[in-house]
Order: structure tokens, then C-alpha cells, then sequence
């Protein structure tokens, strides 16, 4: 037991009888030989001291040798010390466990380094004594190269499974994660043990569930990939928006997993709704600027006939009946005006102006206006720059947050409003546009707001005070900001109070001091010629009545060709020209230039009741055209004309 097999001595013969065909070595069979040489495998025996002693034809076909000079040799001659050395010693292993064993090499051959499978087994002769070992070697390069490819593969996809921004997960049939990577798990707020133990259905905003759910099994009845935005809960409870892409991994026809790819896509989804909410208020806002010339030319005659009547009314049934015709004509006038600030077409007059003067300007009425119970705190920054505003509309942005701050603060509060300076970088996108500007913080102590409410208050119309209520201070707000170049964000929290912060841009001159009317009674009458042209008959009427009570001479036209035929046949000088911006054939501005022809040191105020961007091109806002916006009042008409008439005559 033990003893180690000797190998051959040279030049013996088989260990069966030779003379014997029927006891002949089977090794050494014709037929048997042939059969090795038509396997597809390559096949040798050899002897126990590494002597080739046969090798079938694939055999030599993969070393490129032939039989001739294969056979007798020795394996360490013909693979080389080292790796002979150990192909010998396994022989020898082999011989002596007296069992076959596998071993699996990588062997550099004629045509190239290959893959080999090789079994070595023992061949014993009659009685027993192991005489050789024979090697199968199944070439298995191919394999080997597709298994490292598919490990590589199985490693790249894992690689990217786990470094992917994007949330992969795969998934049953029946929606239960099986695997998920760390994006998906940062994504959704759960940890990847815990997704593991969760379904798709788990995730799922409740108001999607429905949706999602016959998608999914759509899927798995059509066996098609799907795309799908839905909505997700978040482990901390939050809300995100997602773009969903479902892949079906199919075996025998049926669905038995799905990859999926989830990308977060709240702020794209946010931003698309606010594009949306832009394109709605855009809407808004082009129907308030078309609708506006017509109401505002209606609105003319109802305010100002209804004034008159309140002026020569004769009881209290009378007086009563008119205030109420100008208190609805004033509130309709009120609400087209709210409407053109929010959807940004009103005439503005921008001017560089002081912020926090503004605000101390305003403070008196301000702290009239706010209940007693709240107290009004004012502080004002250092250094903060002059902006190029409206005044009248930087008011009425500072009076309508006060007021919604007060109405936020039933039972009493504070309302802090605070000035200061800050400077927006490029990609910074808080603000408009890189540069300096004055930034303004509105805030209240008040009852705060949901997210369904904040994200909506800047619509127009939206209010949460009831059906009465208009809703168009925040929204008028919004559109005087974005027309001054600012921007406006709100931050707020269910009873913890809001915060409202306006950037605008920082203005290149000083600021001018805010004028303010003179509240001294003046003389309003005149008695100057004025050419009146108005296309509109009603206006036309009223502006006449207007004209001539306060001792005006007039004369009336309807349109820039008449106009100028009074001028020609006129004998007395004409001083000034009351005219609107927009008319048929001719606008006023046209008729101004062919009129001072005429009358070279003709003044003129314009009217219109279009809005800003209609007509700004016309040339009338241009600093020093005198410009009055229709609906007017009879006072504000009587101010403006003492006012041109009054002042530097026109420059040629």
C-alpha cells in the first residue's frame, strides 16, 4: 500500500500478451485509436515518468505539432520546466490516489493563450497496476472569456447600481423591492433593510395609488416598458414628485421582476407649475390690458356724470343714489388698476427713490391704518442704495402686505418691516439678475399658512377671507415687484408667523425727495382755449362738460384730421391740446407734431385708458410728456391742466 507505481523501462511493450489480438492493449487498438482521433476533445496518455506515449489528433491540432514529434517525448520538454514539472506531478498524484481529478489551467499554446478543463485519470492494466494517466483537456476559453465578460459586466452593472444618482431598485411581479441602491433609499427616506421589506404600493402618494396600480398591471399583461410621473411619501412624511420608468425582465413569456429607474423630480415639477401659473397669469394679465381701454372709457362717464350728480344733487335720496353710482364706478376703477398691477401693464413714473423714506413717508397712516393691538416696528438698514420706483406703487406694496400682515394677526401681534442692502451673484437665483440691490422684509407673528395656501397666494382672485373678498392685494403686490425688475418669496410656517422678502434692483442715481399734493385749496379755473380730441363719444362728451365748467373755451374734435382743420380755420391762438394716445388713422402724438406746425407754442396733455405697453411706444411716458390715465376724475383733470398750462412752455 503506498508503494509509488514505477513507470516503464524504456523500449518495454505493452503489459497484455502482443501475440494475443484479442488480449491486445486497448490503447494500442486500431479501432480504438481511431475513435480518440475523432473525439472532440483533446485526449493523451502518458506514462508515469511524463513520457507522451499517445495523443489523438485534436490534441495535436491544438499544440500545432505533429504526432510524430509529440509522441516519446517528455511532458517538461514539450511545456517547459515549470509547468511540466507540475503536469508531472499530477500524473503522479493522480497514479497514486488511484483516483481521476479536475484541475483547470490557463496554457499558453501555439495560437495563443487558452483555457483548458483538464480531467486526468488513471489507466490500470490486467492486473491492477496503474501503467499511465490519460488527460482529457476540454478547451473552454470561449466560456471562460463569456463568464469574465459577465462577471465584468455583473460588476459594472453593480458598480453602477450602487453609484447611480438615479434610483434603481428591482422588484416582483407582484411590486416587492428585492434590491434597491443607496439613491433610491436617500430618495424615498428609507433606509435599504427597510425598503427591502417593502412594496412599490407602500411608497405611493394615496392619491396616486389607483393610477400607479393599473399601470403596473398593465405592464404585466402587455409586457411593456412604461414611463410615469407620480407622487411619493417620504419617509420623514414629505411629499416628492417622481419620474417613474418600469422595465419587465421576462422568462417564458410571463413578467417575473421589473427594473425600475426613479428620478426625483419635485423641483422640476415645481418649476413647471410655476411656468404654468405664469402662462395663467400671463393670460390674465394680456385679457386686464385688452379689456382695459373699454372699461376704462365707460368708467370715464359713469364716475364723472356720477360726480356731477352728487354735486347738484337735490335731497339726501338723490345724494345717497349718486355716492353709491361713484363709490361702484371707484371700486371698478380700483379693481381694472389692481389687475393691470398684478398682470404688470400700468403707467408707471419711475424715479430713484429713497426706500426707507418711503417708509417713514408713510408710517403715519400706516400706524392709523393697523389696529392698536399690533404693534409696527420699522428698522432701517445701513447703507441701503436707492431703487428706481414708482413711489405711489412702492405705497401700495407697503400698505397691502400691512394689511395682510394684520388681517394674519387676529388676536394682535407684531408687524416688522425691515430695509438693508445684499448683492446677488451670477447663478444665484433668488433674484432676477446678478447686482446690488435694497431688499425689504415684511414680517408678522401671525397665524402662518399651509403649503396649499402659500403656494397660491400670489394668484389673482385666490383669498382665503370668503367669497367677498376680491383676493388681489398679494397678487398686486407680486405684479409691482416683477415690474420694477424685483423679485418677491414668501417663508412661512402654520402658526408660526410669515415673512415676506422683496429684492429691488439697486438704482445707479440718487434718490429724489417724494412729492406730495398740496392739500391748500387752488384756483382750478381757467380760461384758456383747449382743442379737445377723443374718439370715444362718451368721453368726449363728459370731458367737454368738464372742460367748460371750469371756464374753458373748447373746441371738440373726434379725430387727428378734424383736429387739424380746427387749428387751420381757427382765428384765435389755441393753447393747449387735449388729446388721446390711441385713435384711428392718427395717434395723438402724430397729431402733436403736425399741430405745433401750426401753433408752434401749443402745449399738450394726452389721456388714454390703454396700458402701460401699449402706449409706452407711442412716446407719451417719456420723462416730461404730460399724461393723464383715463378713468379721471374732474378734480384730477382741473390739477393737470393748471398744471401744463402753468408750466415751462413746451421745447422745440
Amino acid at each position: 500500500m503506498g508503494e509509488r507505481p514505477q513507470p516503464p523501462r524504456p523500449g518495454s511493450h505493452s503489459p497484455t500478451n502482443p501475440g494475443d489480438p484479442g488480449r491486445r492493449d486497448p490503447i494500442r487498438g486500431e479501432a480504438f485509436r481511431l475513435l480518440l482521433d475523432n473525439a472532440g476533445l483533446g485526449i493523451g496518455y502518458w506514462g508515469l515518468d511524463g513520457t507522451c506515449l499517445l495523443m489523438n489528433r485534436k490534441a495535436c491540432e491544438e499544440m500545432a505539432t505533429p504526432r510524430e514529434k509529440l509522441v516519446g517525448r517528455n511532458i517538461r520538454e514539450l511545456f517547459g520546466e515549470e509547468a511540466g514539472g507540475m503536469y508531472l506531478d499530477r500524473i503522479q498524484n493522480v497514479a497514486t490516489a488511484g483516483r481521476p481529478a479536475r484541475y483547470r489551467d490557463e496554457v499558453e499554446m501555439p495560437g495563443g493563450r487558452r483555457v483548458y478543463v483538464a480531467t486526468y485519470a488513471p489507466v490500470p492494466d490486467e492486473s491492477g497496476k496503474i501503467r499511465g494517466v490519460q488527460i482529457i483537456a476540454d478547451d473552454v476559453t470561449e466560456q471562460h472569456r463569456a463568464a469574465q465578460k459577465l462577471r465584468a459586466s455583473e460588476a459594472l452593472f453593480r458598480n453602477s447600481f450602487e453609484a447611480s444618482d438615479v434610483g434603481m431598485a428591482i422588484a416582483d411581479n407582484r411590486g416587492q423591492f428585492l434590491s434597491i441602491n443607496p439613491a433610491m433609499s436617500r430618495m424615498l427616506g428609507y433606509s435599504v433593510e427597510e425598503m427591502a421589506r417593502m412594496s412599490y404600493r407602500q411608497v405611493t402618494h394615496p392619491e396616486d395609488q389607483e393610477r400607479s396600480r393599473k399601470r403596473f398591471r398593465q405592464c404585466c399583461d402587455d409586457l411593456m416598458p412604461y414611463t410615469l410621473e407620480k407622487r411619493y411619501i417620504r419617509g420623514d412624511g414629505s411629499v416628492m414628485t417622481g419620474r417613474l420608468t418600469i422595465s419587465p425582465i421576462i422568462s417564458d413569456g410571463e413578467m417575473i421582476k421589473v427594473v425600475v429607474h426613479l428620478q426625483d423630480i419635485t423641483q422640476a415639477s415645481q418649476l413647471e407649475e410655476q411656468v404654468r401659473q405664469s402662462q395663467r397669469v400671463e393670460a390674465v394679465g394680456r385679457l386686464a390690458g385688452g379689456v382695459a381701454h373699454d372699461l376704462n372709457n365707460l368708467l370715464s362717464p359713469i364716475l364723472g356724470y356720477g360726480d356731477m350728480m352728487l354735486q347738484c344733487a337735490a335731497d339726501d335720496g338723490q345724494r345717497a343714489a349718486a355716492d353709491e353710482i361713484v363709490r361702484a364706478g371707484g371700486q371698478a376703477r380700483d379693481l381694472v388698476r389692481k389687475l393691470l398691477a398684478f398682470s404688470r401693464r400700468q403707467t408707471l413714473e419711475f424715479k430713484p427713490l429713497d426706500i426707507d423714506l418711503a417708509i417713514s413717508e408713510l408710517e403715519p397712516l400706516l400706524r392709523r391704518t393697523i389696529r392698536e393691538d399690533i404693534r409696527v416696528d420699522l428698522e432701517a438698514g445701513e447703507r441701503v442704495p436707492p431703487i428706481l420706483a414708482d413711489p405711489g406703487q412702492v405705497e401700495l406694496v407697503l400698505m397691502n402686505l400691512a394689511v395682510n400682515a394684520a388681517e394674519a394677526m387676529p388676536e394682535g401681534g407684531v408687524l416688522t418691516m425691515t430695509t438693508g442692502r445684499t448683492s446677488i451673484e451670477a447663478g444665484d437665483r433668488s433674484a432676477p439678475a446678478p447686482g446690488d440691490y435694497a431688499t425689504l422684509i415684511v414680517s408678522d407673528s401671525g397665524c402662518g399658512m399651509e403649503d396649499e395656501v402659500r403656494n397660491r397666494i400670489f394668484e389673482p382672485f385666490f383669498s382665503t377671507k370668503g367669497s367677498d373678498r376680491v383676493g388681489l392685494g398679494l397678487s398686486t403686490v407680486y405684479g409691482i415687484v416683477k415690474q420694477h425688475g424685483g423679485s418677491i418669496r414668501v417663508s412661512t410656517e402654520p402658526r408660526q408667523g410669515s415673512e415676506f422678502v422683496l429684492l429691488f434692483p439697486a438704482a445707479e442715481e440718487p434718490a429724489e425727495p417724494i412729492e406730495r399734493d398740496d392739500p391748500t385749496p387752488r384756483n382750478l379755473q381757467g380760461d384758456e382755449t383747449i382743442l379737445l380730441v377723443e374718439d370715444n363719444s362718451h368721453v368726449r362728451r363728459l370731458a367737454n362738460v368738464l372742460l367748460l365748467q371750469r371756464g374753458y373755451r373748447v373746441l371738440v374734435a373726434e379725430n387727428g384730421a378734424a383736429a387739424l382743420d380746427l387749428l387751420e380755420t381757427h382765428t384765435q391762438p389755441v393753447d393747449l391740446l387735449f388729446t388721446d394716445v390711441i385713435m384711428p388713422a392718427m395717434s395723438g402724438k402724430e397729431l402733436y407734431e403736425q399741430a405745433r406746425n401750426i401753433q408752434p407754442g401749443l402745449r399738450v396733455l394726452y389721456m388714454s385708458g390703454y396700458s402701460d405697453e401699449i402706449i409706452a411706444p407711442r412716446g407719451v411716458l417719456e420723462p416730461g410728456v404730460q399724461f393723464l390715465e383715463k378713468p379721471f376724475s374732474a378734480e384730477a383733470l382741473a390739477r393737470k391742466l393748471r398744471e401744463v398750462l402753468e408750466g415751462d412752455p413746451p421745447a422745440r
